[in-house]
């Protein structure tokens, strides 16, 4: 009988002690790290728009919220070296705007904008080193996921039919009858 009772109170403790630690874990926020500053934010919202910009029969990137999607995405779902990638590209094209058209990607007109991204889709499809992407096709690769995965791309740009009805899991067949194949 002793031994039942020291069992069934070890079990008892250690149950309590993790039960414990898992309430305190899930107690406690999750620290969220932003690998991108507002600027680069903002590039990637525009860069996103200008890729997947809103028509008369579907909303763009930004209405289904895609740059927000690319940061989460960048900061937990890719390699460092990928990460890193992306990263110093941003960077490089906002150093070739201020060179070139001397203002941030930000701040530069509508139609500097198009050749610059002219420029990326020129560059990035002359990029042959498969160890080494270029930074416009991982972004690109990224913002076009993560459209299609939103639901306003899911159900406004791409063609969406729901199961209709409800599901019926006994269905009455007269004599005769050939089964369903759903």
């Amino acid at each position: 009988m002793r031994r039942r009772k020291a069992l069934s109170l070890s079990v008892t403790g250690l149950t309590g002690l993790y039960a414990g630690s898992y309430l305190i874990g899930c107690s406690q926020p999750i620290q969220s790290v932003s690998l991108f500053s507002t600027e680069t934010t903002k590039v990637i919202e525009i860069l996103a728009e200008m890729i997947i910009p809103r028509t008369t029969a579907s909303g763009g990137a930004s209405d289904a919220g895609v740059a927000d999607f690319v940061m989460d995405y960048c900061t937990d779902c890719i390699t460092e070296k990928n990460r890193s990638i992306i990263l110093e590209g941003l960077k490089s094209l906002n150093n070739f705007c201020l060179e070139k058209y001397l203002g941030s990607f930000q701040s530069i007109s509508d139609k500097d904008r198009v050749m610059v991204l002219e420029n990326l889709i020129a560059e990035s499809k002359g990029f042959v080193d498969p160890d080494f992407p270029h930074f416009f096709s991982l972004l690109k690769k990224i913002i076009v996921k993560g459209y299609f995965t939103s639901e306003v791309g899911m159900t406004e740009s791409l063609r969406y039919l729901p199961i209709p009805g409800d599901q019926k899991g006994s269905f009455p067949l007269a004599p005769g009858d050939k089964l369903w194949a759903l």
